[in-house]
């Protein structure tokens, strides 16, 4: 995915006749893809809830992530949780986690590849590790 977005972004590039990137992939690149690829993930699965949150109206509570108190960032267009981790002393992610979908595709990948970077550790270590930004 960020091969796709370098590719894009190069070829408006070349039509302003500005700098091409080339080489690696940089870290922001990468971070890049992966939350537009949480958006477009939320974008469908959580339709409703983000145009409520858009128009300032408070969400049913029919709805399935009611229970998480969920906000949305307009400048990056993710919903996240709003808890009463807000004056914690820790990082954003953390006191604001990523809402995923249970059972995308999307987020049983993530789970693969916290169960590969923790070396096939546990339920309970995977879990800890994936609540500090989903």
């Amino acid at each position: 995915m960020a091969y796709c977005h370098r590719y894009l972004s190069n070829s408006y590039a070349s039509k302003n006749k500005t700098v091409k990137a080339l080489g690696s992939l940089t870290t922001e690149e990468v971070e890049s893809a992966f939350l537009n690829l949480i958006r477009m993930v939320q974008g469908v699965e959580f339709r409703t809830e983000i145009l409520y949150l858009q128009g300032s109206q408070q969400l049913s509570r029919s709805s399935k992530i009611f229970k998480f108190s969920p906000f949305f960032i307009c400048c990056q267009g993710i919903l996240r949780v709003s808890g009463r981790l807000l004056n914690a002393d820790i990082s954003f992610n953390e006191k604001h986690p990523i809402i995923l979908p249970q059972g995308h595709a999307l987020t049983l990948l993530i789970m693969q590849e916290i169960h590969k970077v923790l070396l096939h550790s546990g339920a309970q270590a995977m879990l800890a590790f994936y609540r500090q930004r989903y």
